[in-house]
């Protein structure tokens, strides 16, 4: 199973962005994850993860009594998840899904509904296939310092 996250510019707080499933051309949910940053350049709790490519394991998650999708070997960053929130204050560079509203910036809503969508795709792919994330900047814009 193959999750492709395109991100949008960042705002002064945030990224938003949209996952496509399998190659799909509409996207299921929305991201919301802290600043895109040049390569190299991390603040904590404050810079989103460097976009490339993660395997995604189904690891135990204390926090949420349950097996959550955590991305592998992240450069520079330990502990990141897939998990709901609805504002980048909420992510210390894990990844939120929901879902935008065009008349609020910097947030998603529906995180909840939205992950257990996405967590129940995962888990029918988990020990059928391997599960990757693609995490792409859609521009050089994105990339603030």
């Amino acid at each position: 199973m193959l999750l492709e996250s395109i991100r949008r510019p960042s705002s002064e707080i945030s990224t938003i962005g949209d996952i496509y499933i399998n190659h799909s051309h509409i996207p299921t949910c929305n991201t919301l994850e802290d600043i895109v940053r040049p390569p190299g350049i991390k603040i904590y709790g404050k810079t989103a993860i460097p976009a490339g490519e993660y395997v995604i394991e189904m690891l135990w998650w204390e926090k949420y009594k349950r097996l959550m999708p955590h991305l592998m070997n992240v450069p520079m960053f330990e502990g990141v998840f897939i998990h709901p929130l609805n504002y980048s204050k909420q992510t210390d560079g894990c990844i939120g899904v929901g879902l935008t509203n065009p008349d609020v910036k910097d947030a998603i809503f529906h995180s909840k509904e939205t992950f257990e969508k996405i967590h129940a795709l995962l888990m029918q792919a988990w020990n059928k296939e391997a599960i990757c994330i693609s995490i792409m900047n859609c521009c050089p814009v994105c990339l603030k310092p």
